[in-house]
């Protein structure tokens, strides 16, 4: 089984005015969808045409967004704390996540208020056999055996989006590979993002900003999952 998580974050901007197209879901009209977005980031004052990961879907991989619309992402995404309303310990990471990815085939996408601190959600279910809580919502209920992870997606109050299979089944070892290869891309991210860091307008003195944007997870803390 071929498994891959992907790193996306989601990049929204669909307040500047500009009028939404009159028909969805976005995954059935995807052209629409992301050329409305487009418009959207124009508006904003992206310079850089944006690649999705996903037409329409607003979820974008961090490798293929340009340095110039990174910093402004990161810069509009610190703003209340550039403006002294949040301080700094309470800043959380970039919204988006990790899309599971099964024989080329995505099957389950970060669901609303999801942030790429749902690693730890992830390192729970490959390296401890356990879920723990996920940021966003609806959540998979999630159900183990010897060999393999069962994803239950399925709730009473909300759908998930896009729609998706109800049960997933993963291959333990198959996940905990493509676990450790979202770690690395994940750090090659914090890597860029550091040398970024001089661009930025603002600075962080409690930790490290590329840190708070990517690892950070404030319900979360990876040494209290490991003891």
């Amino acid at each position: 089984m071929k498994v891959e998580l992907i790193p996306v974050i989601e990049i929204g901007y669909h307040n500047q005015g500009i009028e939404s197209p009159d028909f969805s879901p976005y995954w059935e009209y995807p052209d629409d969808w992301q050329t409305y977005s487009d418009k959207c980031y124009s508006k904003a004052g992206f310079t850089d045409k944006f690649i999705p990961y996903s037409k329409g879907s607003g979820f974008y991989r961090p490798k293929d967004i340009t340095d110039s619309n990174l910093i402004k992402v990161v810069e509009d995404h610190i703003g209340t704390f550039k403006d002294g309303e949040t301080e700094e310990n309470d800043l959380c990471p970039l919204f988006g996540g990790y899309v599971l990815k099964i024989e080329n085939q995505d099957v389950l996408f970060p669901q609303c208020c999801s942030d790429l601190g749902d690693w730890i959600y992830w390192h729970s279910i490959v390296k401890d056999k356990k879920s723990v809580y996920y940021n966003g919502h609806p959540a998979p209920i999630v159900e183990f055996d010897s060999n393999s992870v069962t994803f239950y997606c399925k709730d009473d109050d909300e759908d998930f989006v896009p729609t998706t299979n109800e049960r997933i089944v993963v291959d333990l070892k198959a996940l905990e590979i493509a676990y450790d290869r979202l770690i690395v891309e994940l750090k090659e991210f914090a890597t860029r993002i550091s040398g970024l860091s001089n661009k930025f307008s603002f600075k962080v003195v409690n930790d490290l900003i590329e840190n708070i944007l990517i690892f950070r997870n404030l319900e979360l803390d990876i040494k209290t999952l490991e003891e």
